[in-house]
């Protein structure tokens, strides 16, 4: 459902089955946005964040959490950028995914210039 409304906002928008065919998939191809459940099948979405985070290649994109919960635990939450909390509002949604793309471009930028 997300993926639908950010592609008819006309985003690139990229879904996995799992937490570890996304990660293999930002490495070959990194994007300015990852949004995940933080409970997911085989490796947890916050542990994929955690992944992300600690690797340089990644560690520039912004990750943006969706949760049931009413207030996730602060460890589970420390790696990303954002949480979401189901059900979700979409116009946050929105808002967020276009101020998150531009501040994960500029990060990406200051990445590459520094190189």
């Amino acid at each position: 459902m997300l993926a639908e409304i950010l592609s008819m906002d006309r985003h690139v928008v990229r879904a996995y089955p799992s937490a570890e065919d996304a990660h293999a998939a930002i490495l070959v191809r990194t994007p300015d946005i990852v949004i995940t459940d933080l409970k997911l099948g085989g490796v947890a979405g916050w542990k994929l964040a955690e992944m992300l985070r600690t690797d340089p290649r990644t560690r520039h994109v912004a990750l943006v959490a969706v949760t049931g919960a009413v207030d996730p635990r602060r460890e589970v939450v420390t790696h990303f950028d954002a949480y979401l909390p189901k059900p979700i509002d979409l116009d946050v949604l929105r808002e967020l995914v276009r101020n998150l793309a531009s501040m994960s471009r500029a990060k990406r930028l200051r990445v590459k210039q520094a190189r």
